[in-house]
């Protein structure tokens, strides 16, 4: 075998055998962990937790390979009986790892985040975190007739395995699953989210619903049963998103423009199930050209979501040759219109936004 090919592997094992255990400690009682209860605790969106997040793992990423190379270093000059117990222990080390991150994700899981309830006199709908075998137990005795689960088989590798495993235990207790995948962004939702319409119509007892994490997708499936069907109450400790300035979108920065009204580019995926979807937002107003071949497809993708999730929609075209007098009478249309709101146009930076984005504010 090529003695850099040897090499590159061997750097590899040692590196994989560092970062997955280390990972793990991380995510369960490492800076992680921490990371993750402080932001609970001080209320951090989602976009801002994610984002440190992925600090914290590419330096735990840079930490692992430098000392896999001080690893490797000892081993070349170890003989063949000390290098063979090198790697045995590295390979070993990365299957239990593995093994642990494959069979008992649920240590990964935070258990004691807050829980939200959305009920009336038929019917209680109970939201929160995966829930352990423990939390099944108290479940059942607490008298639910089931689980509304909606961990997505495509989330993987972890969401596949405990959705399995809670079936099996729940048929153990009688206990019910409801499974309505949904992905932690808006793309192939839309069968979740008729199921989840019919549910709120149709559906009598008490039901725990939950995500992996208690957060965006159980938050947006309150949002559709509380809209769906009125004569629930909802009884909730589950926080909406808020759209902050301090964080741009990735297609421009967020402006305030006046009391519950912000000013954004077009969302992405993530910012839309995120920012739009699992929030307070009443109604979204695009200013993107529909006549425009490009811009008419994202206005309908956009349009199609936004009804699905029971906010309004409206389309205002505003370009950069419009007159001045033409975009304020838009925006006085606009100003009528429920709040909170978004108005957005594709980018923040463009001339069209930046016109109509000075308009609007001198006509506070």
């Amino acid at each position: 075998m090529n003695s850099k090919f040897l090499n590159f592997i061997i750097y590899g094992i040692f590196a994989a055998a560092l970062f997955i255990p280390i990972g793990l400690l991380s995510l369960t009682i490492g800076p992680s962990r921490w990371l993750a209860d402080y932001a609970k605790q001080e209320e951090w969106n989602s976009l801002k937790e994610n984002n440190l997040q992925m600090l914290v793992i590419f330096l735990l990423i840079l930490l692992s390979l430098f000392f896999a190379y001080k690893i490797q270093n000892l081993y070349w000059n170890k003989n063949t009986l000390l290098k063979r117990i090198y790697v045995f222990f590295a390979i070993t080390i990365i299957g239990i790892s593995l093994g642990i991150f494959t069979f008992k994700p649920e240590i990964l899981i935070t258990s004691d985040l807050n829980i939200a309830a959305a009920k009336n006199e038929n019917t209680t709908f109970e939201f929160g975190p995966y829930p352990n075998e423990e939390k099944l137990k108290k479940l059942k005795a607490e008298g639910y007739d089931g689980i509304v689960s909606l961990l997505h088989p495509m989330v993987v590798p972890a969401e596949p395995v405990l959705l399995n495993k809670e079936k099996e235990i729940a048929k153990t207790l009688d206990l019910k699953v409801i499974s309505i995948p949904m992905l932690p962004w808006i793309s192939e939702n839309e069968e979740s989210i008729a199921k989840i319409k019919k549910l709120a119509q149709t559906a009598k007892g008490k039901y725990y619903v939950h995500c992996s994490l208690g957060k965006d997708r159980a938050g947006v499936f309150k949002k559709i049963v509380e809209a769906e069907n009125q004569q629930i109450l909802v009884k909730s400790t589950i926080k909406h998103n808020k759209i902050k300035t301090e964080k741009p979108f990735e297609r421009g920065p967020v402006f305030v423009v006046s009391t519950d009204v912000y000013f954004t580019p077009y969302p992405t995926d993530e910012e839309l199930f995120h920012y739009f979807l699992n929030s307070n937002i009443k109604t979204v107003v695009n200013l993107m050209n529909p006549e425009h071949p490009e811009e008419i497809k994202w206005i309908e993708k956009e349009q199609k979501i936004i009804v699905q999730h029971h906010q309004e929609f409206h389309n205002f075209s505003v370009l950069a040759t419009d007159s001045d007098d033409k975009i304020k009478a838009v925006i006085e249309k606009i100003k009528k219109l429920p709040k909170p709101m978004v108005i957005h146009a594709f980018s923040t930076e463009r001339e069209n936004s930046k016109k109509f984005l000075k308009l609007y504010q001198s006509l506070k």
